[in-house]
């Protein structure tokens, strides 16, 4: 079965909202997640990370760096957790692994006025008594400390900065599961295959420097999902239609990674390699002899 998902999707991502909805989700099915996990493929999860946090990093305040950083590495954390490797196998300790982890989340999310909660704690006014801090509640211990971290001050600050990036991916995937039960056994759109994957420009953080001059903001996310999905890392980000028109209009590809340059001549070309960093180059390097 397969389960579309764009960013072209005005429920999942509302290209009218001006701020985010941290309302959680509310629904958790676990055998749900349990088939989703099973037979929706890596590329689809991977997907519906980069859109989720594309979205939600692009409705952050701008001037807020340090909440737009934590963002970024949550979504790099769930993606390290919940996607599996092309040719990782899916065994069944594996699905597990990744049930729990997203058990975990709506553990998280479920707890009563979480955000506030987190946010008090973050400026040290949280109580740390064992029915009011979810880090040593033994119902949210586990979830909290597994996802955050040990509970101190920086986990604290962390967490409170983390939080819209599992409340909001929460909402996304509370919807997903509901599709998921109501369209068993109908033929849907692989939205993981090209051209139906569409992302627009609130797949990345762009950044305008004057008129027509926009340049993608690499934050640690995109260098994940690059070297992870190597050498087809903007493709997947983007779509094999878009780079292609990139490619046409003169622009190229990193042989090793595969990021795409942002204007002309961008990357230097070395030993008959098109690269995008020292650390490519580096790559590059051992495979020539």
């Amino acid at each position: 079965m397969a389960l579309p998902v764009s960013m072209e999707d005005t429920e999942l991502f509302p290209k009218a909202a001006k701020q985010l909805d941290l309302t959680p989700g509310t629904t958790y099915d676990p055998s749900a997640v349990k088939e989703m996990l099973s037979s929706l493929s890596p590329l689809w999860w991977s997907r519906l990370l980069i859109s989720t946090r594309g979205f939600t990093i692009n409705l952050l305040h701008a001037g807020d760096e340090l909440t737009l950083f934590t963002v970024d590495d949550a979504f790099t954390a769930m993606h390290a957790r919940l996607v599996g490797a092309p040719d990782e196998s899916n065994g069944e300790e594996r699905r597990a692994e990744r049930e729990k982890f997203i058990a975990h989340i709506y553990t998280i999310v479920g707890f009563p006025a979480v955000s506030t909660a987190l946010a008090e704690l973050a400026r040290g006014a949280g109580a740390s008594a064992e029915d009011t801090s979810p880090f040593v509640h033994p119902s949210t211990s586990e979830a909290f400390t597994t996802v955050f971290g040990a509970p101190n001050e920086a986990t604290y600050r962390i967490a409170d900065g983390q939080k819209h990036a599992y409340l909001v991916f929460s909402r996304i995937l509370s919807l997903l599961q509901a599709r998921w039960a109501q369209e068993k056994g109908k033929k849907k759109i692989r939205f993981e295959t090209d051209p139906e994957w569409q992302p627009d420009n609130r797949v990345v953080l762009f950044e305008e420097f004057g008129r027509g001059n926009r340049t993608w903001v690499l934050l640690d996310f995109d260098r994940h999902i690059l070297r992870f999905w190597r050498p087809r890392g903007a493709a997947i980000i983007f779509g094999d239609r878009f780079v292609e028109k990139k490619k046409r209009e003169g622009l190229r590809l990193c042989d090793v990674c595969g990021m795409l340059e942002q204007g002309p001549s961008q990357f230097k070309a070395l030993a008959g390699f098109v690269l995008c960093s020292p650390e490519c180059a580096e790559e590059a390097a051992k495979t020539v002899k």
